[in-house]
């Protein structure tokens, strides 16, 4: 099944042909970009994974990068390599 990502200032949204879920940024504690893509925690065990290579076009991966620095409530860390993922 596939999952759409949208990102938008105030809100993340994800959504299936079966169902959809709205995020509040502040939901995520922590984003953390690596070489090959972002981890969006809810927790300490838990977080979406989304990579680089699920982007259309890479200046959406700025345009989110950038979106989630903007984010007051959100500690971004650049973490080199990972690229077992």
């Amino acid at each position: 099944m596939m999952v759409r990502w949208e990102f938008y200032p105030e809100r993340v949204i994800t959504a299936t042909e079966a169902s959809s879920t709205e995020f509040q940024w502040r939901m995520f504690p922590q984003v953390v970009q690596t070489s090959t893509g972002f981890l969006l925690y809810l927790n300490d065990r838990a977080f979406h994974w989304i990579p680089i290579h699920a982007f259309a076009d890479p200046e959406d991966v700025n345009r989110l990068s950038r979106l989630i620095q903007c984010q007051s409530l959100i500690s971004t860390k650049k973490v080199p390599g990972n690229d077992s993922r």
